[in-house]
């Protein structure tokens, strides 16, 4: 059985109640029309429709002037303040959206940078945005930014999920590296392919299990003998410390201790290929500020002490 339609059925349409509340905060239908941008025909439509939907005048019209009615006084008054609440929701709305403030949750690779740097890091962002919480997580695996509510990742990959956005922050620079205590016992390597002879230390999640290395004439390949394999930088170079052996590492791991000269650099003409480091994040018509300021503050980070 239908029902018969009664009067406010249907959405809401809020242009004819504003219109309305102009109407009478202007005192006429033409200066309304003016400050509207509206011709007086479409002011006059618009009030029209307001009182067929409630079913009741509003208005009563003269040459001169407008006359509330008793129930158009009342409509007045609620719509009015009602307007004046939207128009403060839409302030705060468009205030909150433009200061970074909220949490933001980051995933990224356990290692992806030394411990130093990302404390650092962390400590610039705490500094220079104090109503923004971090909410980090640390992971080898890859993380479903948009199923899992991430607001952004650092990976060091070039396969993006096309539902996010990435952008470029750094380079790593791959390099040979052990201690001096290492070669007390063994000989240094001359070329590439004496790497062969010595204990060498993989980074997992390189496969297969070669370094490519190159020079600036050559390339070359390494097979590695499969030593020890480990997926996390930091301890690859706690144990090239103590002389356990030669690894790649990335250059910004390795600085400090190159300077303090307790790492050293072997075959230092050749060098790992080049991988890029990304800011990645679910793609957004506008994207909130409390992220936006976060990805741009890592990028900054990323190209002063990694690039």
């Amino acid at each position: 059985m239908s029902r018969t339609p009664q009067k406010g059925d249907g959405p809401l349409d809020l242009t004819p109640i504003g219109v309305f509340v102009r109407v009478v905060q202007a005192g006429s239908f033409s200066v309304a029309a003016k400050q509207l941008g509206m011709p007086n025909s479409t002011v006059s439509a618009q009030v029209n429709r307001l009182e067929r939907r409630l079913g009741v005048t509003l208005l009563h019209r003269t040459t001169r002037k407008i006359n509330l009615t008793a129930a158009g006084q009342t409509f007045f008054n609620r719509a009015a303040e009602g307007i004046e609440i939207l128009r403060g929701a839409e302030s705060a709305t468009s205030v909150n959206h433009n200061i970074p403030r909220g949490t933001v949750r980051l995933t990224t690779a356990s290692d992806i940078l030394p411990p130093n740097l990302f404390s650092l890091l962390i400590t610039e962002l705490q500094y220079k945005y104090p109503e923004i919480s971090l909410e980090i997580d640390l992971s080898q695996r890859i993380v479903d930014l948009v199923n899992e509510g991430f607001d952004m990742a650092i990976r060091a990959t070039s396969i993006i999920d096309n539902r996010l956005v990435a952008r470029r922050i750094g380079t790593i620079r791959w390099i040979l590296v052990a201690s001096s205590t290492y070669f007390k016992n063994v000989p240094v390597p001359q070329g590439p392919m004496d790497l062969k002879r010595h204990s060498l230390i993989e980074f997992y999640g390189r496969r297969p299990r070669i370094w490519k290395l190159q020079s600036k004439l050559n390339h070359s390949l390494v097979d590695l003998p499969g030593n020890t394999t480990i997926n996390h930088l930091e301890i690859i170079k706690q144990l090239l410390l103590s002389g356990s052996g030669i690894a790649l590492l990335p250059t910004y791991y390795v600085a400090d201790e190159l300077t303090r000269g307790t790492l050293i650099r072997v075959l230092p003409e050749w060098s790992g290929a080049e991988e890029s480091i990304y800011a990645a994040y679910p793609e957004q018509q506008r994207l909130a500020a409390k992220t936006r300021v976060v990805v741009d503050s890592v990028i900054d980070f990323f190209q002063r002490h990694v690039s």
